[in-house]
């Protein structure tokens, strides 16, 4: 990964996610992934 993007939220995460996900599955070894999580950090008020 070169960059990191910080975007206001979309619906779209989870398709986008599932989507990357499958792609790095049919790329790595299985013994290599034992869990993909999306990380969401969400602002909150002060």
């Amino acid at each position: 990964m070169d960059e990191v993007v910080i975007t206001e939220y979309t619906p779209r995460w989870p398709s986008l996610f599932a989507q990357e996900s499958a792609r790095l599955r049919t790329m790595l070894h299985p013994h290599l992934i034992t869990r993909m999580s999306i990380l969401a950090v969400q602002q909150c008020p002060s």
